[in-house]
């Protein structure tokens, strides 16, 4: 929680020498307009308002692209009269494409009236933030130029209908150069959690709500841009959905993100993705072979996962059928929509045919199905279920594990090694055969994936 400044005026701060904080504001109240700060609507009719995420509060404005709009936000006046060295500091965040916004301050302005027709208004020039992501970045010390009894600040926003870009102000702090800037600039770090932590939940994910750092190997990408990734490892509790239309990975793409989870329609989903990166690509992965009862798990929401079994119920009215391998009934979503994973329509299923179904485990309408990503991970088969997406098992030994110092792998033929952290980050690459020492020692302590060619085994160094 950022600590709440309401300190207005040097009559405020009389009693104490070292006090030199003139006015803060850091919207925890969620009001833009208490501490006496207003919003002057020049054209449309968006205004600032209070918003919140992962935790923060600060001031909002966008018009969504729906028209000209100007709009000010105004600080109320600022008695700066005993002030020897003031400055004037804020942080600020953007996405989309756009205006900048301006700042400016005026000792002249009356309080109430429109800024553009009354007032003498002084462009200030802090460091603004890029547009990346809602990327938080500090103003610095901005010197004010000019001070009064009623020493005002504010920041102009301007938007077109072709221009709807979002802008975020918070941590707004008029003070004498050097005061010690007592409230949060920057939300704390994320923490660092595997995608198996996200989820593991029998219900809403325990970080939902919170902003976190996570990563893993893309297994699809939907019509609406949106992707499903994996830790390397699979199994229980390894796949989560990233709801994302700025950034486009290809499948087996290894990524690294900071997003905020959250429990959309209980399907626990990652967005307002931001400090995407593309660690490497070609990663190889498995699906996770379950029982057709297991579909309707908590556990697989999202995960890559193979089924085989026996076709209960013909394709119907919403273009699903039941598969049943001994174990109980399955869905499987047999129609590829706009919010599903793309591709055609895949032939229906016959009655009584056995199947080797691939896909993602969705949870929708309150009810989980498998979605086949194509019409190749639906295959007629025998009761025996494929293996893998990509390449075939391979036979290895990695011992010791735990282990520290060295681990050495022995495998038949010429493989190709990925070691990954525990947020999808490939580590290093490498080609081994026969027996292979590896050396640990410039990995610090914790939890690593060794993925030869898509078979996966979980190391811990110690």
């Amino acid at each position: 929680m950022k600590k709440f400044y309401t300190l207005i005026g040097a009559a405020l701060i009389a009693g104490s020498a070292s006090a030199q904080v003139y006015f803060g504001k850091d919207f925890e109240d969620q009001d833009v307009t208490t501490g006496g700060c207003q919003n002057q609507i020049v054209t449309g009719t968006n205004d600032w308002y209070a918003s919140t995420f992962s935790g923060n509060s600060f001031a909002k404005v966008s018009n969504g692209g729906a028209g000209d709009a100007e709009v000010w936000y105004i600080t109320p006046g600022i008695d700066l009269t005993g002030a020897t060295s003031p400055i004037f500091s804020f942080a600020s965040a953007a996405n989309f494409s756009g205006p900048d916004i301006e700042v400016f301050t005026s000792i002249d302005y009356d309080g109430t009236s429109d800024p553009t027709t009354q007032g003498t208004w002084t462009p200030l020039s802090p460091a603004l933030s890029t547009g990346n992501n809602y990327d938080w970045v500090n103003s610095g010390e901005v010197t004010v130029p000019a001070t009064s009894a009623t020493t005002y600040f504010a920041f102009k926003y301007t938007g077109t209908a072709t221009s709807g870009m979002v802008w975020e102000v918070d941590s707004i702090f008029v003070a004498e150069a050097g005061e010690p800037f007592d409230i949060t600039v920057i939300p704390p770090p994320p923490s660092t959690v595997s995608i198996y932590d996200i989820q593991n939940s029998s219900g809403a994910s325990t970080f939902d709500g919170q902003n976190v750092s996570t990563g893993g190997v893309v297994t699809y990408i939907r019509d609406d841009g949106s992707y499903y990734i994996q830790d390397p490892a699979g199994g229980p509790f390894s796949g989560i959905l990233v709801y994302d239309v700025t950034n486009t990975p290809t499948i087996g793409d290894s990524v690294t993100m900071n997003a905020q989870v959250d429990e959309y329609f209980d399907l626990t989903e990652l967005k307002n993705v931001s400090n995407f990166t593309t660690v490497s690509s070609g990663n190889f992965f498995l699906s996770t072979p379950i029982s057709t009862n297991e579909i309707a798990t908590e556990e697989y929401e999202s995960v890559f996962v193979s089924i085989c079994g026996q076709c209960i119920t013909e394709e119907g009215q919403y273009q699903d059928w039941t598969i049943n391998d001994g174990s109980g009934v399955g869905n499987v979503d047999n129609y590829n929509a706009d919010f599903h994973p793309s591709g055609t329509n895949i032939t229906a299923p016959v009655m009584n045919t056995y199947y080797s179904v691939k896909g993602i485990v969705d949870y929708s309408f309150s009810e989980f199905k498998l979605l086949p990503r194509v019409n190749s991970d639906v295959v007629e088969s025998t009761s025996m279920c494929g293996l893998s997406i990509n390449e075939e098992a391979v036979d290895y030994t990695l011992y010791p594990n735990p282990a520290s110092g060295n681990i050495t792998l022995e495998v038949e033929g010429n493989h190709l090694l990925n070691i990954t952290d525990i947020s999808g980050k490939v580590i290093a690459t490498m080609n081994v055969s026969g027996m292979t020492t590896i050396s640990l020692s410039e990995l610090t302590a914790g939890i690593y994936f060794f993925n030869l060619e898509g078979n996966v085994t979980k190391v811990i160094v110690k």
